[in-house]
């Protein structure tokens, strides 16, 4: 999110705040601000600190942006809202001035606190949730990121699409981590909810547990009266075809196509054809590519390199006939020792384990033509 998109949001704030709120919350939001109003005279001293304001915000506007002869001006007045907050915590207006104040000034862990403080003086209000969770996805670390996410399904544990969100962020950066924290959290409340389910199987599917998916689909099918969905049979199908198990996969693949034909769902009809269409594919591939192998297999004459970590050896077999020049050039890198002490920088579960682009100055990457290290480029040979 934008520091635009909070000062809009800013600047409505005083007179608007609570005219978007459901007619059922009136009575609850107004008992609330009656509870963070603070008395007369802090009423006028906030006027004279919103005065200030305005008259900043007037001529940061005119000049077309924060000026750094401004600066002193905003960082007083910064000063003095948050002394008139830390007396008056939940009094929204306050809270808004200083955000904005923090904007201008660039405090962005101040910012985050801020808008945490002021979502949590009206709860009921999802557009301040969205900013606060917004800007953390945004700039925030992991942990921030995390707990905003947390908290919000605290607040709001029916919002399917938040937890989908949460799991989503974080499985799609490979944070299996998180993922599977966030999983178990959840697990915890919503075993019943059909949803949910649904979604912890696809998003384990997402991170390379499809054993996992396999394991408790089996557990789940066996208990009495449960039947998959066809989400369900979609995360299994997925399951399969990852592992590799072709024979599995069309099986469920069959099943799926005979529900959406006699339920008329189109939808589903069209994503199962998809489906084959891709399973056809990769069968054709993975058996030509098995008999392949076997053939090489029995010649034994393919090179081999010593791969030697910490965590023990790794015999690599390079596939000389399907490319020759990456093969030589590989070897040649090893021969020159260009892989020596470089680190693995990510590794997935299930077969993938990424390495060889040198990280000379500590963890950090280098850019540019230096991230790869070797001056001089070689063409792909795929297919």
């Amino acid at each position: 999110m934008s520091l635009l998109m909070i000062s809009s949001l800013l600047f409505s704030l005083h007179s608007h705040l609570f005219q978007e709120a459901p007619a059922a919350d009136s009575q609850a939001t107004v008992r609330q601000q009656d509870a963070a109003a603070p008395s007369d005279s802090a009423k006028q001293q906030f006027a004279k600190l919103k005065d200030t304001f305005t008259r900043l915000r007037d001529a940061i506007d005119r000049q077309g942006g924060l000026k750094p002869s401004n600066r002193p001006t905003v960082e007083a007045l910064y000063e003095k809202v948050s002394q008139f907050n830390l007396a008056h915590p939940n009094y929204q207006p306050g809270l808004a001035q200083q955000i904005q104040l923090a904007i201008w000034l660039n405090k962005s862990d101040a910012i985050n606190e801020l808008t945490e403080a002021l979502w949590r003086t009206a709860p009921e209000n999802r557009k301040l949730a969205d900013y606060w969770l917004n800007y953390n996805v945004n700039t925030g670390s992991p942990d921030q990121i995390f707990y905003a996410y947390q908290t919000l399904n605290n607040a709001y544990p029916d919002d399917l699409k938040l937890r989908q969100s949460w799991l989503e962020h974080f499985s799609q950066r490979s944070d299996r981590q998180r993922t599977t924290d966030i999983l178990s959290r959840l697990m915890a409340t919503n075993a019943d909810d059909t949803g949910f389910l649904e979604l912890r199987l696809n998003t384990l599917n997402g991170i390379y547990k499809s054993r996992e998916v396999l394991e408790w689909l089996e557990n789940y099918r066996t208990q009495s009266g449960n039947t998959l969905t066809l989400p369900m049979m979609f995360a299994e199908l997925d399951a399969y075809f990852s592992l590799n198990r072709f024979t599995e996969a069309q099986a469920v693949l069959n099943q799926i196509l005979a529900i959406a034909e006699t339920e008329g769902d189109e939808a589903e009809l069209k994503r199962a054809l998809q489906l084959k269409n891709r399973l056809d594919i990769s069968v054709e591939l993975w058996d030509e590519e098995t008999a392949r192998r076997s053939e090489e297999s029995a010649a034994d004459d393919n090179p081999r390199v010593l791969l030697i970590t910490n965590k023990g050896r790794i015999v690599i077999e390079l596939f000389e006939d399907d490319a020759p020049n990456t093969t030589a050039n590989f070897i040649e890198l090893v021969e020159d020792g260009f892989y020596n002490q470089n680190k693995f920088h990510r590794i997935n579960p299930v077969g993938q384990a990424f390495a060889g682009a040198p990280m000379p100055d500590g963890d950090q990457w280098l850019t540019g033509e230096d991230r790869w290290g070797a001056r001089y480029r070689i063409p792909d040979e795929i297919g």
